[in-house]
């Protein structure tokens, strides 16, 4: 059911005659044309007798003679002699109901003839259980209200997908709407909003970067340590469906139709660092000028190490707007300072001789000593051999 406002009861008048105070009256005039809230009281009490006190006003459902109160307001004192109106109110009411008033004091403007008539019965009966009532023919008093029934869905909701901080929802407004809620993957998670269209998710899950690993050369170059990743990746973050609820005084519409969206995955930014001396735990600097996904570190005598070619470990700081940094593995690595590849020569009578794998060396610490036969011999890559 489209949206709609909602009015209950009779016009206002001085109807020139006053009801019975101590009495429960049910209006059959106009009954509410729709189910939602009343929102809007209207009243006018004859100003014969003194102000009116005790008062009550609410909706009745039932059929025949015997009518059941749905829900009510408790007004208290209202003043004589012209229209009271009271706002801000919040009672529920269905199609058809009749609107009724109850006053321990006070004569409601009340017309014996020409009107729709009215159901009537000497008490208060606004407590919830079913009574029999008597008609009074073309009996009407001066009591109305008025409220709004519950709001259409949002329509033309959308979330993006090209923010790397935010998924930003939009909506077309709701007619009759006063706020609005947002809901992710069927969660609420703003929380009641004003009379927006727009809302920004930033607690929706960052893409993620993962940092890789670091290769840095080891002794392949004289003049430099080239430095490159292995495995470093960014990916979009959580794709989450969005919906929308309009609210009002009646509640909450039905919810929207969905969207996705997510965090798109920004532009990764590169920091080279490098260790103050030859062990992972020395502690790390960057690298002035080394912002890229792969540097070639020349500067390393001109850094004062203790020796020219000392190894060192080398990382990178992996940034990106929106996301926490990350580093890379850390791996050890050096210029050419003149290493010797080595192997080991195994010998015992009565047996071939074999020799072990080599490996590269190079005076960066001093070497522990062998107890074997060591056999080193200057390595040429281009002629191999030993």
């Amino acid at each position: 059911m489209a949206y709609s406002t909602i009015d209950i009861g009779a016009a206002l008048s001085n109807r020139g005659s006053g009801g019975n105070p101590g009495t429960t009256y049910l209006l059959l005039a106009n009954p509410a044309n729709a189910s939602g809230v009343l929102t809007t009281f209207k009243m006018y009490f004859s100003d014969a007798e003194e102000d009116p006190s005790g008062v009550k006003i609410g909706t009745f459902y039932g059929s025949s003679t015997d009518y059941t109160m749905r829900d009510k307001e408790d007004i208290g004192v209202v003043t004589k002699g012209s229209t009271q109106t009271f706002t801000g109110k919040n009672c529920d009411v269905s199609s058809d109901d009749l609107i009724g008033l109850y006053a321990a004091n006070g004569d409601i403007e009340w017309s014996t003839s020409g009107g729709t008539g009215a159901y009537t019965k000497a008490g208060d009966y606004f407590d919830g259980s079913t009574y029999t009532y008597s008609l009074s023919s073309g009996r009407e008093g001066s009591f109305y209200a008025e409220g709004v029934t519950i709001c259409d869905a949002p329509t033309n909701v959308s979330a993006t997908e090209n923010d790397s901080i935010k998924v930003v929802i939009t909506w077309t407004k709701s007619t009759g709407a006063t706020g609005y809620r947002v809901y992710r993957d069927g969660a609420d998670i703003s929380g009641l909003l004003g009379d927006v269209a727009t809302y920004d998710d930033t607690t929706a899950a960052a893409p993620v970067i993962t940092a890789g690993n670091t290769m840095a050369t080891d002794g392949s170059y004289g003049d430099k340590v080239a430095l490159s990743l292995t495995g470093t990746t960014i990916t979009d973050g959580t794709q989450y469906t969005y919906t929308i609820k309009a609210v009002n005084e009646a509640g909450l519409s039905s919810a929207s139709t969905s969207d996705t969206g997510y965090r798109l995955s920004g532009t990764l930014n590169y920091q080279w660092r490098r260790s103050l001396g030859d062990a992972s735990f020395a502690g790390f600097e960057d690298i002035a000028g080394a912002t890229d996904s792969t540097y070639d570190d020349t500067t390393t005598q001109e850094d004062g190490l203790s020796a020219s070619y000392e190894s060192r470990y080398y990382r990178v700081k992996i940034s990106a707007t929106g996301y926490d940094d990350v580093y890379s593995v850390v791996n050890r690595g050096c210029r050419d300072a003149g290493g010797r590849y080595y192997c080991c020569k195994l010998s015992a009578t009565g047996s071939e001789t074999v020799y072990s794998t080599s490996n590269r060396g190079y005076r960066a610490t001093q070497l522990t000593s062998f107890i074997a036969e060591i056999m080193r011999v200057h390595y040429v890559p281009s002629l191999g051999g030993f």
